[in-house]
């Protein structure tokens, strides 16, 4: 599904399928009524695709069946006025669909209840509680999964992200992992700028220029002594903790 109206179509979207039959690309007709938010992921469910459309004053919930191939508009957001298309999002929680909007200092979560069509406000997230971990986050928390009945699990979307859990019953939350990878990513950009420096100094031109001159000898030996303390004190420990960080991941 590609929002093409940017790229002079008539339709706001265009949606392709692809048939394992014929195995090819076919377009759907009639295309999806509504633009989709481009910074939130379709979510599925019980046969459909389900995305929330990309409407500043009243955002709804779009949904695409995948056995019949049409889109429906299920109903309205529980919320308007979307100034920050990254301030919401769509997940499903609990074998539900639920959508959540952001608006500091709290982000709130609705659950769909599809007997009578209406939306069930079910937590707000009190951001301030989570500011020491995200800071004020510049994108929605994305809501993961519900634990035990009554833990909310969820994680920041840039790159402060940490995964939490909010308990329900007891309105607390709890860290489990907080993201510090991309300082690191900052400090292994300084050390690449450091080894471009230290590769410059054998470099043909400079060496052809420099090589008798005394300053150039003691820079070198400099280099060379502050290059293996590096490797000792720094990218080993550095190497280390981003491998155990990765493996907590995936354990």
């Amino acid at each position: 599904l590609t929002n093409s109206s940017g790229f002079g179509l008539d339709n706001v979207t265009t949606c392709e399928v692809f048939d394992f039959t014929t195995q090819l690309w076919r377009y759907v007709h009639p295309a999806s009524p509504f633009t989709t938010n481009p910074h939130t992921d379709p979510v599925y469910l019980d046969g459909s695709l389900y995305w929330l459309t990309d409407c500043e004053e009243e955002p709804k919930v779009l949904s695409f069946d995948l056995h019949t191939e049409t889109f429906h508009v299920i109903c309205d957001a529980p919320f308007a006025h979307v100034l920050d298309p990254w301030s919401v999002t769509i997940c499903i929680l609990d074998n539900r669909l639920c959508v959540s909007k952001k608006d500091w200092p709290t982000q709130d979560i609705w659950s769909f209840q599809y007997s009578n069509k209406t939306w069930t406000k079910m937590c707000s997230v009190d951001l301030t509680q989570t500011f020491s971990w995200l800071g004020e986050p510049q994108w929605s928390l994305e809501p993961i999964a519900i634990l035990d009945n009554h833990k909310l699990l969820l994680q920041g979307r840039d790159y402060r992200g940490a995964n939490f859990i909010l308990d329900l019953l007891t309105n607390s939350y709890h860290l489990l992992v907080k993201a510090f990878l991309f300082p690191y990513f900052r400090l292994l950009f300084s050390i690449f700028v450091f080894r471009l420096i230290l590769l410059s100094c054998y470099h043909p031109f400079v060496v052809s220029h420099f090589k008798k001159s005394i300053f150039y000898a003691f820079s070198c030996s400099v280099m060379l002594y502050a290059y293996q303390l590096y490797l000792v004190f720094l990218e080993a420990p550095l190497i280390f903790i981003t491998i155990l960080h990765i493996t907590s991941l995936l354990v």
